[in-house]
């Protein structure tokens, strides 16, 4: 993807262990700017922090948003793809979806193995390693 006729950056949900140095670079070059959602494990570094919604016994109640039908339809349905035992990788695509984020960057592969039929699911959803943002991004 040619960068000609974006003006503004790209807004990338970066995943816990995705490597910040690496997604750094595009930063720096104003390409992209970071969002991380904002749950216990979060990086300090990363200063744009969405909320998830609500996971009862999961999230923090003073740091969620209450979801909708339609948003908890869609965490049902990503967990069904993604596991339910991986609720913290789910509650991350989630609130990437919820945002309309442009990127979710990734190293987790129970999110990479779900990756096409995540992205045949939600459409307009694109999952990228570091390395792959790299490459489709820094032309």
């Amino acid at each position: 993807m040619k960068r000609t006729n974006q003006t503004k950056p790209y807004f990338i949900t970066k995943d816990i262990g995705a490597n910040l140095k690496k997604l750094r670079i595009l930063e720096r070059k104003e390409i992209i700017e970071l969002f991380q959602v904002k749950i216990e494990t979060h990086t300090p570094k990363i200063k744009n922090k969405d909320l998830p919604n609500a996971v009862w016994g999961y999230t923090k109640f003073d740091e969620m948003l209450w979801a909708s039908e339609d948003d908890a339809s869609r965490f049902e349905k990503i967990k069904e793809i993604i596991g339910k035992n991986n609720l913290e990788d789910a509650i991350h695509v989630d609130t990437h979806i919820r945002e309309k984020r442009d990127y979710f960057v990734t190293e987790d592969t129970d999110i990479l193995n779900c990756k096409d039929e995540l992205e045949q699911t939600f459409k307009g959803l694109k999952i990228r390693t570091p390395d792959e943002l790299l490459e489709e991004l820094d032309k």
